[in-house]
């Protein structure tokens, strides 16, 4: 008899080594799964909220360049303009200087009229620059004309805007300003004069006048070539995202579109710490991102907001800490179990088997650093450990039997009433559903709270809810550092 009860032994403690790595690999297939799914719904709100984000920024753009661009077509058929324009016989850009041009032609009654009513007109609409140019391209006259950076006697043939004014459609493009250096978006619409094109009216909105349109968010945008334009961080500026066409252009054109040759690419990559095409690391940052985008074809714009993913490393530990959990509570069971079984098998041994694997358990509780606790299906505390007790500011026994919620749990961070019915803990004892709590507050016997992420685990014993186990983790340390990192 004594030697069935040593092989049985024996048996039951070669089998606990093989129920640890079996029991390990479940937990972590339940942790994952829990932070897959849980990950799932942050990465689709958080890309829902970004593209929101895009598109209010793309119709902000779209209310604030609407009067600009319009500006043109309203006064295309002006008499005033036409005139102007016809003073003008050749089609062949000027040879003259630009100090030359602007002294002949500022003295030109119907052009020193219309450079008034540019300048007076430019202040009245908010625009940033009115100008005309004749059917050679050359700049007649402007609302800045009397200032060092005057756009009078410039070329403009060149322009993409030009070549469709030319053609009789309205043109728009965005370009570093020839004479301000100042980057802008351009809107022109052509006069014509008995059908044929003479000249064209051009209204320009420098960019510096639109950044606050992306101060609101993380946004950037991009031009038709795919260059960065406007950007919440001064770094992207000039930077191109993947898939730009700028290659496509000659270094002649890169140079005169934008003053410059070489653009720096915006590292967008896979986030390789979870294999989710939605999740992109971009430059420097160490957080993973999702990205919305927001199309403005009428102005050849592109907006992007990009979506910060702070609470993913925090689903990454919590895994970790689920998936510890589940091991210990699963370990310590399968000992109890053990303990238990050479119990009915050898009275006097098994007393102390049971006796040390209590120890064990309490040494294990105690060596958490996370607190734990147990509820009855009244929501009353049947067990707490000691990590759990010193957060809270009780002794150990001052909590057991007391009920949970209406003791640590009763009240928001802001101290108004927390309903027991709103309570996820609670909710475990009702629907048996696991849960997770993030940021909430608990109160310490002195009336102060900490903030807290908690997970509360249903207790099944044949099938019936017994109650709930609940871990949580004081957050304190971790928000004051997430702070001074933001």
């Amino acid at each position: 008899m004594l030697r069935i009860n040593q092989l049985q032994k024996r048996h039951i403690f070669f089998g606990l080594p093989l129920f640890f790595i079996l029991w390990g690999v479940l937990a972590w297939d339940f942790a994952s799964h829990n932070f897959k799914r849980d990950a799932d719904t942050l990465i689709g709100r958080e890309q829902l909220h970004a593209q929101d984000i895009a598109q209010d920024v793309a119709d902000s753009f779209r209310r604030n360049l609407h009067l600009v661009a319009g500006v043109p077509a309203t006064f295309q058929r002006g008499l005033r303009f036409v005139n102007a324009v016809a003073e003008f016989k050749s089609n062949e850009p000027s040879q003259l200087s630009k100090e030359t041009l602007i002294k002949r032609w500022s003295a030109v009654p119907s052009l020193r009229d219309l450079n008034h009513q540019l300048e007076l007109t430019q202040g009245k609409l908010g625009v940033d620059l009115l100008f005309v140019v004749n059917a050679a391209g050359d700049c007649i006259s402007s609302s800045n004309w009397n200032k060092p950076t005057s756009s009078v006697g410039t070329n403009y043939a060149d322009r993409q805007w030009f070549d469709a004014v030319r053609n009789g459609r309205h043109g728009m493009q965005y370009a570093m300003g020839r004479t301000t250096h100042i980057p802008g978006l351009y809107f022109a619409s052509p006069i014509l004069i008995n059908g044929q094109f003479k000249g064209a009216i051009i209204s320009k909105v420098d960019l510096p006048s639109l950044s606050f349109l992306t101060r609101q968010a993380d946004i950037y945008v991009t031009d038709t070539n795919g260059v960065i334009i406007l950007a919440h961080e001064p770094a992207m500026y000039m930077m191109t995202v993947p898939g730009a066409s700028i290659d496509q252009l000659t270094t002649k054109q890169r140079s005169e579109l934008y003053m410059k040759t070489d653009f720096d690419k915006l590292g967008i990559n896979p986030w390789e710490e979870l294999p989710d095409p939605r999740l992109k690391h971009i430059m420097h940052k160490s957080i993973p991102h999702v990205l919305g985008s927001a199309a403005l074809p009428e102005y050849g714009l592109t907006v992007y907001s990009e979506s910060d993913m702070t609470a993913l490393p925090h689903l990454l530990r919590e895994r970790q800490s689920n998936f510890i959990l589940i091991w210990l509570l699963g370990s310590v069971a399968a000992l109890i179990a053990a303990a238990m079984s050479i119990y009915f098998r050898e009275v006097r041994e098994s007393a102390k088997k049971i006796e040390n694997s209590e120890d064990r358990l309490r040494s294990l509780l105690s060596s958490v650093s996370n607190g734990i606790w147990g509820l009855d299906n009244e929501g009353n505390t049947t067990f707490v450990n000691l990590a759990a007790a010193n957060m809270l500011g009780y002794e150990p026994e001052e909590l057991v039997g007391k009920p949970m919620h209406l003791t640590i749990h009763y009240a928001y961070a802001d101290g108004t009433h927390y309903p027991k019915s709103e309570c996820p803990m609670h909710a475990t004892l009702v629907d048996g559903q696991s849960r997770i709590g993030v940021d909430e507050v608990l109160w310490r016997k002195d009336g102060s709270n900490f903030p807290v992420d908690y997970s509360s685990h249903p207790l099944m014993r044949q099938g019936k809810l017994e109650g709930a186990v609940v871990v949580f983790e004081d957050i304190s340390e971790r928000k004051l550092k997430d702070e001074a990192l933001k």
